[in-house]
């Protein structure tokens, strides 16, 4: 049996001025940012928040996409103009195949 999706976990790291933001929030972000390169490139993707903490977290993804996917949480940035200290920008620090490998190697020196 021929696994079609091999799993990608990217650990990322928030930069923000003024505290947290909700999971809630950023996932709408995320899925924004994955969208707006097309439905086809957000399907091959999968995207998903496997961990989040407010100022970082664990997204899974596709083998295939995960450079575009660092690509693009690089280039995340938010700023909401009713706010000036809303800005957020979004680091990726590293990338492993295994949630464990990921949270040893990356989310637990965060």
């Amino acid at each position: 049996m021929v696994k079609l999706f091999r799993k990608r976990y990217i650990a990322f790291r928030i930069i923000r001025k003024n505290g947290q933001i909700t999971k809630e929030d950023f996932i709408h972000l995320v899925r924004n940012a994955f969208l707006k390169e097309g439905k086809g490139f957000y399907r091959e993707a999968r995207p998903w928040m496997i961990r989040f903490e407010g100022t970082k977290g664990i997204l899974r993804c596709d083998h295939k996409t995960k450079d575009k996917a660092i690509e693009l949480l690089n280039r995340m940035k938010f700023c909401n103009h009713d706010r000036a200290d809303s800005s957020l920008k979004v680091e990726t620090v590293g990338t492993s195949g295994t949630i464990k490998g990921c949270i040893e190697n990356f989310y637990s020196r965060m």
